[in-house]
């Protein structure tokens, strides 16, 4: 679901009702010192990776069908040294 191309080859023409996407992954920063890769790797999995999936499953949903966006309460829960999984959560949040 990380890789776009890959995700939207994988689930051209799959047909659902209900499509409930939880992904979920989280490291934690060391000492408050920021870790870009860190950051990158828990946002592309926790949100772009839920994103790539709506848009490729997207063309093929019908009126009427659901799909459940799995959050966190870490999007207003602040856990230590998990910045980088909260952010992905709130972005997941605001964006369903």
């Amino acid at each position: 679901m990380t890789d776009r191309a890959a995700c939207c080859q994988a689930l051209t023409g799959c047909y659902a009702d209900l499509v409930i996407l939880c992904a979920g992954t989280c490291e934690y920063l060391e000492n408050g010192v920021v870790n870009a890769d860190l950051v990158e790797r828990v946002m592309t999995t926790n949100f772009l990776g839920p994103v790539n999936c709506l848009a490729a499953l997207e063309p093929q949903l019908a009126s009427g069908n659901r799909v459940v966006l799995v959050s966190s309460m870490a999007h207003w829960l602040h856990f230590p040294r998990a910045e980088a999984y909260g952010a992905s959560k709130a972005a997941l949040t605001w964006f369903g």
